[in-house]
């Protein structure tokens, strides 16, 4: 497919390149959010796609402002974002309107599908017909490169019985702050 588009030549490190310029998708995360180790993912997934493909996926870790100053400019690449959770809904807080990703960027909006799949899925007190419709928003917002699904993080929490005030934050499913957590004597 990327010979087909015209990605054929390799410049000195590898990459492809087409009239000179090298084939390039920029992955932007705000440092101060990074409380995993999807740095290292990121790095390990861009190495494989350099060598298998010659894409160069270049991750740049930066501040707050200086993401939000690249949304307003239009001049964001990938979100290498996670949303695990039972809730099917989560989705839409991706690609929604008002949402983390789409719903406020200058780049052209939320997909009209999506908006209709939601706002059906929003009337329906059917679980199985919910479920039926984000399968369809999430099937159209991956074909479209909304989202790209590249892992689903997993938590686990293990203590004796000592332990206590550990605790699951439930709307993204993922371990609340150590704040609270005491030990008995």
């Amino acid at each position: 497919m990327l010979d087909e588009a015209g990605w054929t030549a390799r410049d000195a490190d590898g990459y492809r390149t087409k009239d000179g310029a090298r084939l390039s998708v920029s992955v932007i995360f705000p440092a101060p959010g990074l409380t995993d180790n999807r740095d290292q993912l990121i790095s390990a997934i861009a190495a494989e796609l350099h060598q298998n493909i010659g894409l160069q996926l270049d991750l740049q870790l930066v501040t707050n402002g200086e993401y939000t100053a690249k949304a307003k400019e239009n001049a964001w690449g990938a979100y290498p974002a996670s949303w695990p959770g039972s809730d099917t809904s989560l989705i839409f807080r991706l690609v929604g309107p008002g949402s983390v990703l789409y719903g406020n960027s200058p780049h052209g909006g939320v997909d009209p599908q999506i908006i209709a799949l939601n706002d059906q899925s929003a009337a329906t007190p059917d679980v199985k017909k919910r479920t039926e419709l984000y399968k369809q928003l999430q099937k159209i917002a991956m074909d479209q490169g909304y989202i790209l699904p590249l892992y689903n993080p997993t938590y686990q929490i293990a203590a004796t019985r000592k332990v206590h005030g550990l605790s699951f934050e439930t709307r993204i499913d993922s371990p609340s702050s150590a704040y609270d957590v005491w030990t008995e004597s």
